[in-house]
């Protein structure tokens, strides 16, 4: 494991789950707030890849809080 999140692994876990899917699927990705989802190296990948979407989980939210409601 890494020591830290980057935006560089991100674009790489993106760049590996459009490389499972049929051309232009729909991607859907709920992301937390971390500074890694927002940089303008993942801004490019989506401006790249017009069928991923990221979401984000309310700011200072518990990943469970969203899932019990």
């Amino acid at each position: 494991m890494a020591p830290r999140h980057t935006s560089e692994q991100f674009v790489a876990f993106l760049t590996d789950v459009v490389a499972s899917q049929r051309p232009k699927q729909e991607i859907h990705v709920i992301c937390d707030n971390v500074s890694s989802h927002k940089t303008p190296r993942v801004q490019d990948f989506l401006r790249q890849h017009r069928n991923v979407r990221l979401h984000y989980t309310p700011t200072y939210t518990s990943w469970l809080n969203q899932v019990e409601n």
